[in-house]
């Protein structure tokens, strides 16, 4: 396993990090997919943290520590809990392709975050990244307010969505259960299917 953060400048963040890193671990253990924890910040997301197999370093390398906001999993997650920033992201001229799969028009992006929003979780499907698919999931503070998001991202072909999704939802619950209690909870593989993701029944 490869780690790759961004830099935490506030308090806030590192804290973030280490209330969460137990769950994004045992999340990694499972699937054996990148593994990420973003913010937002205005327009783009900031990744914080990501867990990666070796396998995937060459994907890892081609990605910035901060991305477009509306075409990345993470990103779209975020903006449907954040109706201020959906707003300003799906605006004439804001939406850049960045594959040939990139939403670039608002009402189309209107559309999927609405959807997001709906499921709780966000799809990315080679918006960012030709080839890597990305499925996402909010962390919420107190207030029930999204203040984070957990990704897992792999090649297209591996991305079983069926199989990740509940394991994701699950994950970013008790990552948000210890944000609320400042890390007073503590993962362990029983709050999981010990079946891994090639057998757990889940939709993206």
């Amino acid at each position: 396993m490869a780690i790759r953060g961004g830099r935490p400048t506030w308090r806030a963040e590192r804290r973030l990090v280490r209330l969460t890193m137990p769950f994004l671990a045992e999340l990694f253990t499972l699937t054996q997919h990148a593994v990420s924890l973003a913010v937002l910040r205005e327009q783009a997301v900031l990744y914080l943290e990501t867990l990666y197999p070796p396998a995937y370093t060459s994907h890892i390398l081609r990605t910035s520590a901060n991305a477009p906001a509306y075409c990345t999993a993470a990103g779209k997650i975020l903006l449907a809990c954040d109706p201020g920033a959906r707003y300003n992201a799906s605006r004439p001229g804001e939406l850049q392709p960045l594959t040939e799969s990139t939403i670039t028009d608002g009402r189309e992006l209107e559309r999927e975050l609405n959807d997001a929003r709906a499921r709780g979780i966000a799809l990315c499907r080679g918006e960012y990244l030709h080839g890597y698919d990305a499925v996402a999931a909010p962390i919420f503070g107190r207030e029930d307010k999204a203040i984070a998001s957990i990704t897992v991202s792999a090649p297209a072909a591996l991305l079983d969505l069926d199989a990740l999704v509940p394991l994701l939802r699950q994950s970013a619950h008790s990552a948000s259960l210890s944000v609320r209690s400042r890390g007073r909870l503590t993962p362990g593989l029983s709050h999981f299917s010990r079946r891994g993701p090639g057998s757990a029944h889940n939709a993206e």
